[in-house]
């Protein structure tokens, strides 16, 4: 029997699930615990008033936390700090006196 070598499609895939688990099982750290404690009790109590609109919004708090998005999506607001020394040089300040 001869094995069939996947194709592009199903490996990417795999590599989305794989990425997919690594990130809701691995990273967390408290703030991420409280917005899915906050969701999970913002469904609850959605669903306890029977107002299900902040049921959508739990559930959104609560999908943040489990697959670690926020309000920069997966981490687009992020600038390389730039470490040129040349920039870095000293500042000299003058001292400015008012003579009156």
């Amino acid at each position: 029997m001869l094995l069939k070598k996947p194709d592009a499609k199903c490996s990417f895939t795999l590599q989305i699930n794989v990425t997919m688990k690594q990130t809701i099982l691995s990273n967390w750290n408290f703030v991420r615990w409280v917005r899915l404690v906050m969701g999970i009790a913002i469904v609850a109590q959605s669903v306890a008033v029977k107002d299900f609109a902040f049921s959508v919004i739990g559930m959104a708090l609560a999908g943040m936390a489990v697959f670690n998005i926020g309000c920069c999506g997966t981490g687009n607001c992020y600038t390389p700090v730039n470490r040129n020394a040349e920039l870095a040089k000293e500042i000299i300040y003058e001292e400015v006196v008012n003579d009156k």
